[in-house]
């Protein structure tokens, strides 16, 4: 690997790591307003202002989960332009770019929703939460698809990260 890469790498690491960092942070944030019984659905004490708080909170990280998101994007693609020829030789350049590709489909919709919920949240007035904003944060946490979809991506981005710290499969 040249230095252009080797930063390009430490780059997406970094964003990558930082990604998987504010993740946590806005799922801990998110779940907070629910609980688990029986069926996962939103507590019934919570009044307005909690919902509020918690809810903009949420959307302030989610803005910079996306960012994160976005530059781990940029550093892989570039990482994949400046060693496309090397992809033989760096086997863990290749499983890391091939699980970011397929994972960021469903993480590019889910930031999609993420737009919509601070649009939605732009025209909410008075410290009151608008029908869509609360619509789409409920979606985000009881739609099987999105259950399924979000450790899924979490769990690939882990692996991503610790192919590109222990670069397995490298010919020597």
């Amino acid at each position: 690997m040249n230095r252009i890469s080797k930063y390009l790498n430490s780059f997406a690491i970094v964003s990558i790591l930082l990604w998987i960092g504010s993740s946590v942070i806005r799922s801990s944030i998110g779940f907070s307003l629910f609980k688990v019984k029986d069926q996962f659905t939103m507590r019934n004490n919570i009044d307005m202002s909690e919902l509020y708080y918690t809810i903009n909170t949420y959307i302030n990280i989610t803005f910079y989960v996306d960012l994160f998101y976005l530059l781990s994007l940029l550093f892989i693609t570039l990482l994949l332009i400046f060693n496309f020829k090397y992809l033989k030789k760096y086997g863990w350049l290749f499983i890391s770019i091939v699980l970011f590709y397929i994972f960021s489909i469903p993480e590019l919709y889910l930031i999609l929703n993420d737009v919509d919920l601070y649009y939605y949240n732009l025209k909410s007035i008075n410290n009151t939460i608008s029908n869509g904003s609360l619509h789409l944060f409920k979606q985000r946490f009881i739609l099987d698809t999105f259950k399924i979809i979000q450790p899924m991506s979490f769990l690939s981005h882990l692996a991503i990260a610790f192919f590109m710290i222990l670069k397995p499969l490298e010919k020597k």
